[in-house]
């Protein structure tokens, strides 16, 4: 075997990380460990590469090997070449059998793969040896707001059930408010959260959904039949306006 491996190593500095790659997340423990692994045995997975139009070597599968292997200051990798029109779609799927994406990456996989290659949910569970439920709930995540993708994209930590059940939810408010009170939960034996760093993480929050409210409001066309749905709609907005009101008293904003 390792004469085989050999034969395909190829200079680490031809490879290209591929853009489109699923994982965006790596754990840089994890990824240490296996640069020391690299250093004493070598890569003993090859791996994937397709040639683009400009020549480049774009890595298709194995790029925490290949960025292990530059950590542990190897200058040539074993490497497989395929043909670029496969490219995406075994990255994709082998990224997603190693189990290790984020539940945000692992859903948005499963999306491009149904709309690259129109791939039904009955054919995604049958490539994943999954239930269809399964990959239904899955790519629920990639209903999520916008702000809540990007807050736990780079949160491997948080749930996969817990982003499922946000997900379900009808309100973006309550979206979003449920899922702040998730990133704030810490158990006991954890140290808690910085102060700074949880006031921006609300910031950020709170300036989405006030944005996305903003636009929702100024592109509705709603309807109202009777004096009661004006009247309920009118208290409604009075209390939302005294609550806007009060929040910029308390922050300093007047």
């Amino acid at each position: 075997m390792a004469n085989d491996i050999s034969q395909l190593k190829t200079p680490i500095a031809d490879f290209q990380p591929d853009p489109n790659q699923p994982r965006k997340y790596f754990d840089e423990t994890a990824l240490l460990e296996l640069s020391e692994s690299v250093k004493q045995y070598g890569v003993l997975q090859p791996i994937i590469y397709y040639v683009n139009e400009t020549g480049q070597k774009i890595i298709v599968a194995g790029e925490r090997r290949y960025q292990a292997a530059k950590l542990a200051g190897l200058t040539e990798i074993p490497a497989i070449s395929i043909e670029s029109n496969d490219a995406d779609k075994v990255a994709i799927i082998e990224n997603i059998l190693r189990q290790d994406l984020t539940p945000l990456e692992e859903a948005e996989a499963l999306q491009r793969l149904k709309d690259k290659y129109k791939y039904s949910n009955e054919k995604l569970a049958q490539v994943f040896t999954k239930s269809p439920s399964n990959i239904s709930e899955t790519l629920l995540i990639t209903k999520l707001p916008d702000i809540i993708k990007e807050n736990c994209r780079n949160r491997p930590e948080i749930p996969k059930r817990d982003l499922i059940k946000i997900a379900r939810m009808r309100s973006e408010a309550g979206q979003i408010n449920t899922f702040n009170k998730l990133i704030k939960y810490k158990p006991e034996n954890e140290e808690p959260k910085n102060e700074e760093q949880d006031g921006k993480e609300n910031y950020k929050l709170t300036l989405g959904f006030i944005k996305s409210l903003t636009s929702k409001l100024n592109k509705s066309n709603i309807i109202m039949s009777n004096d009661e749905e004006r009247t309920n709609m009118k208290n409604q907005l009075e209390l939302l306006s005294d609550a806007i009101s009060n929040y910029m008293d308390k922050n300093g904003l007047k």
